[in-house]
């Protein structure tokens, strides 16, 4: 049986200890996670609350809210890296209660909004991005509030829903601009097609929620007009422009062909993907308004998404919660109590294949970047949790689901701990780096940057000063103009310097596949 208070209690503490282990164990990831708290933490020194700051340019990619926050953490409690994955777990708690209070006003009953945050919290992606520092799990929470305004406005005709739809539009363009309105217009338009008006007409309803769209919308000019004026043309038109129709039609990254995300249906919403048993019987429920409305939800906004030209995996992030809330439906009005056999199946093959990745690397050389260290103990854990969830099988629903979700905690604590203490942990940690520009900063020097550079360092060395670019093509004339200059170069290990570099370098980093270089002047 759910006992929902309880199963809450389990879901937050889970998440939270998720959240601690990783803020302890973790570093501060690049290029991601590295470039948005150097943002903040330029923002911070410089005072520029206005305008976000890379590297001493304004930094047009994103909008504003996940840096103010991260200040406003810093003002509580110091300057910190590990501490600010709190902001990230937070809105993921409030997405997951918001999801419980669609299926409370959905279906009337406490169980549904239950197993809905059991099937949410336990996806693989929704885990991770709980605590990486990125924008998509503020952008969740700010979409979900919009659209759970939406419904009560729809199925409850409160009018001060509204406000709820007007503060998450003003919210979600804060944080990742116009895509936002992608979310909530989606969602509507499956509302008018999935439950009737009432007493309202058609039109009235529509005009005050796009009212209160466009007041969201509105809203966010308070910071944006201040910003176009101070950052300027240039500042504005990147904002405005580039940043958001040349991603929809001619992205300048992540650009994937129409058909990209088709095959990443599976992966978005692992492992309960795997339990066909519960599909089968969620799409006999197609009619079920409740449902109906979260399949043309989902399907609009997947449809959108896939002809927009930039796209990423956890763009789709705030998808998780529409197939959560079929599942759940589909799981409380289930009759079969056996647990399937594929999932365990699949865990249990995964683990097989782990534990054979050292004698694949020779064929595959791309897996040389996993250590040998880590397959063993994550296979095991693999293979023995196939094992578990197959004689559980016979459990009761409730007990699998709960089971099955802990068992993904487990793989996500197991992989942190495993990280943090293998070769891997040393390739994205790039705090010995950033120390030592910060030390040549205090003295001085120049330090320039050769390639591409996204302010990795400039957070984890706490760096006052800018880093200069090149591109490597300029290189041979910086040596010779610039000769007190100290270089960067992150280049491939197998890569050969010109002589006139290779007896200058003091120290190597490595990252990822490749490696950083220290050259002296």
């Amino acid at each position: 049986m759910w006992q929902e208070k309880r199963d809450v209690v389990v879901i937050v503490f889970s998440l939270l200890l998720l959240t601690c282990v990783s803020s302890s164990l973790l570093p501060i990831l690049p290029r991601d996670e590295t470039r948005y708290l150097s943002v903040a933490w330029e923002m911070y020194i410089h005072k520029s609350l206005l305008i976000p700051l890379i590297n001493g340019k304004f930094y047009t990619h994103k909008p504003p809210l996940l840096f103010w926050l991260i200040i406003l953490l810093w003002k509580v409690v110091g300057i910190c890296g590990g501490c600010v994955r709190i902001i990230p777990l937070l809105f993921s708690l409030a997405s997951l209660f918001l999801i419980k209070k669609m299926a409370s006003l959905l279906w009337g009953g406490e169980r549904e909004g239950v197993v809905a945050m059991y099937l949410a919290s336990g996806t693989i992606l929704w885990m991770l991005w709980s605590f990486l520092i990125m924008f998509d799990m503020l952008l969740t929470f700010w979409v979900l509030l919009a659209i759970y305004g939406g419904l009560v406005w729809r199925l409850r005709h409160k009018k001060e829903a509204l406000v709820l739809v007007m503060v998450g539009t003003w919210g979600g363009i804060l944080t990742k601009g116009p895509v936002t309105l992608l979310h909530i217009i989606s969602a509507s338009i499956a509302l008018e097609f999935s439950f009737p008006p009432g007493p309202l007409s058609r039109k009235k309803w529509w005009t005050l929620m796009l009212s209160s769209l466009l007041l969201g919308i509105l809203l966010c000019g308070s910071w944006l007009i201040p910003a176009c004026i101070k950052g300027g043309e240039g500042y504005c038109h990147n904002i405005l422009w580039t940043q958001t129709l040349e991603r929809i039609h001619h992205s300048f990254a992540h650009k994937r062909p129409l058909w990209w995300y088709i095959p990443l249906l599976p992966v978005l919403f692992f492992p309960w993907s795997l339990y066909l048993g519960i599909w089968k019987h969620a799409f006999s429920l197609r009619r079920e308004p409740g449902v109906k409305w979260c399949l043309l939800w989902f399907s609009l906004t997947f449809g959108l998404f896939s002809i927009i030209s930039c796209k990423q995996i956890h763009y789709l992030l705030p998808l998780i919660p529409c197939i959560s809330l079929i599942g759940a439906k589909a799981i409380v009005s289930y009759k079969e109590n056996r647990g399937p056999s594929l999932p365990p199946a699949v865990f249990a093959t995964m683990g097989m294949g782990v534990i054979l990745l050292p004698l694949l690397k020779k064929i595959f050389p791309h897996l040389s970047l996993i250590p040998t260290s880590m397959c063993l103990p994550l296979g095991l854990i693999l293979v023995c949790g196939g094992i578990t969830l197959f004689i559980l099988r016979r459990k009761e629903q409730s007990f699998l689901i709960r089971a099955q979700t802990l068992f993904i905690f487990f793989i996500a604590l197991s992989n942190i701990f495993l990280f943090s203490h293998s070769s891997l942990y040393r390739r994205f940690d790039l705090t010995p780096m950033a120390k030592a520009v910060h030390d040549l900063q205090k003295k001085g020097k120049e330090v320039t940057f050769v390639g591409d550079y996204e302010d990795e360092l400039g957070f984890l060395g706490r760096l006052t000063g800018k880093i200069k670019e090149i591109s490597f093509s300029k290189l041979p004339h910086f040596i010779r103009t610039h000769p007190h200059s100290f270089l960067i170069i992150k280049t491939s290990p197998s890569t050969t310097l010109p002589p006139q570099l290779t007896n200058r370098v003091v120290m190597r980093q490595p990252y990822d596949r490749k490696i950083l270089l220290l050259i002296r002047e």
